[in-house]
């Protein structure tokens, strides 16, 4: 095979490669919701932490208070509670609004302060553009949508 040949061969090779690796990931929505973009990236990376199981049992980090946020679902729980006013159950929604979830999640993130923590892996780009997405679309009440 000649070298102009063999040289054809591997760009073509390669422009396929790049080509089938770009249409990997899906395109982050326009206005991502909670139910149907969030939810399913922190039930994958986030639950087995924040779920309702650890109400208080997870200590506080040396750099913030303890507020524990339960990933699994979108409201406070009873309804209507807020942090300030225990016993409450901080659903997603007041993670982002309190600003907690915002300095933990971002691309930017040093690794003692990123969620998940290590040893886990970070979000992928894709995981980590719909959050902030989300965290950044706010309703008329400063909330991220449901």
């Amino acid at each position: 095979m000649s070298k102009a040949l063999l040289a054809s061969v591997f760009a073509l090779a390669a422009a396929a490669s790049v080509v089938s690796l770009s249409g990997c990931s899906p395109e982050v929505p326009v206005t991502p919701s909670f139910a149907r973009d969030v939810q399913p990236i922190f039930n994958a990376r986030c639950i087995r932490c924040h779920d309702e199981t650890l109400r208080d049992e997870v200590p506080p980090s040396k750099s913030r208070p303890p507020m524990i946020c339960h990933l699994n679902r979108y409201q406070n729980e009873p309804i209507g509670c807020t942090s300030a006013t225990p016993p409450c159950s901080i659903g997603a929604s007041e993670c982002v609004t309190g600003g907690s979830m915002a300095v933990r999640v971002g691309p930017s993130v040093s690794e003692g302060d990123r969620m998940p923590p290590l040893p886990a892996p970070a979000l992928n780009d894709y995981e980590s553009a719909v959050v902030n997405k989300w965290m950044n679309n706010l309703d008329a009440n400063g909330a991220p949508l449901p």
